[in-house]
């Protein structure tokens, strides 16, 4: 038993590195990869979170697997999860070497469950998967907006189902946002402005929302702290303005 769960573990971490170094690849061609291929790069995030945890029982310690950045790749894949109580969803961290932390509400009452919870979280650093071209329309000038990476949260039934989760702002979903690109940062303008946002993809419109999701903080390094009310896939940007 022991060797299958190490061979599956090696599995998941070959398989997210191949991830980190499609998306690297992808951004140094086309400075961001298309949406057809961003959504099929998150479907895979997706599933290796939910295989992450296949094996795991309540009680047992947060499962972590990465791959780590370079000189020659500078994004980074990280996937955690754990399995909990539904009773305890509200007590529940996720929390990664790269700095994403994410803080789990209690279960609403609408969401009936006896059942064991599946959470888990994907980090991409240095990179935010879908193009920051596609953040919502801003009326108020044309900003220099540096996009964080990519936080991906999920919360899946003992059996690995999905589960739609839509809160209040009285206890929100709460994470940071892997901090963005500092080259980029340290190139705004000397006299602007910065205003941290945090943004979901929307799968339908294709653009990034930010209905349900807004900014609470920002720590030395960059990183966002964003507050959200539903579950998606989540960026944050800084914008300078003049």
């Amino acid at each position: 038993a022991g060797s299958t769960e190490a061979l599956s573990s090696n599995a998941i971490i070959a398989s997210a590195t191949a991830v980190a170094n499609l998306i690297s690849s992808a951004a140094s061609v086309n400075g961001s990869s298309t949406v057809s291929a961003s959504e099929s790069i998150e479907s895979v995030l997706s599933s290796l979170s939910t295989k992450l945890t296949e094996s795991s029982a309540v009680g047992e310690d947060v499962v972590v697997v990465q791959a780590r950045e370079s000189a020659q790749r500078p994004v980074s894949v990280e996937i955690t999860g754990q399995v909990v109580e539904a009773s305890e969803l509200g007590q529940t961290t996720l929390s990664s070497s790269s700095g994403t932390l994410v803080s789990f509400p209690p279960l609403p009452s609408n969401v009936s469950s006896t059942e064991s919870l599946r959470v888990s979280a994907v980090s991409v650093q240095g990179n935010s998967l879908y193009p920051k071209s596609l953040s919502v329309e801003d009326n108020s000038g044309s900003p220099t907006v540096v996009q964080g990476g990519l936080v991906s949260i999920q919360v899946r039934n003992a059996t690995g189902g999905s589960l739609k989760i839509y809160t209040n702002e009285t206890h929100p979903f709460q994470f940071a946002i892997p901090r963005g690109n500092q080259s980029e940062i340290a190139g705004a303008p000397a006299d602007s402005v910065s205003y941290h946002l945090c943004e979901y993809w929307d799968v339908v419109s294709r653009t990034w929302q930010r209905d349900g999701v807004r900014a609470y903080g920002v720590q030395s390094d960059g990183t966002v702290l964003c507050n959200s009310t539903h579950l998606k896939e989540f960026s944050s940007s800084t914008e300078f303005r003049i």
